[in-house]
């Protein structure tokens, strides 16, 4: 049986980034999203559609401070992830990536 543990953690923090995403403390929200995107790289992989995920949630966020270039350098890594992952999982079956949120 696989840990699941990993999975939990990743999950917590990118819900963390997203709610403080929320309350308009800018700066604890960056640090959360980039701890959540240092974790992700680490244990899953910088290709896993998790990534492109939580590579979305903190493009909107950075669009929503004013940091349109940052938001856009995010969002293009957040589709070339998910368009990578749709197109072909790790076992060569095509899957829609929007289909795990």
């Amino acid at each position: 049986m696989p840990d699941l543990q990993p999975l939990v953690v990743l999950k917590t923090m990118a819900n963390t980034a997203a709610v403080s995403a929320k309350t308009g403390k800018p700066a604890q929200t960056d640090s959360l999203f980039q701890s959540t995107i240092a974790f992700c790289e680490k244990t899953f992989g910088r290709g896993h559609y998790l990534l492109g995920s939580i590579m979305s949630n903190y493009a909107e966020f950075l669009r929503t401070a004013g940091r349109h270039a940052e938001a856009k350098t995010a969002s293009k890594r957040a589709k070339a992830i998910l368009n990578s992952f749709s197109r072909e999982n790790s076992i060569g079956l095509t899957v829609d990536a929007t289909a795990f949120r």
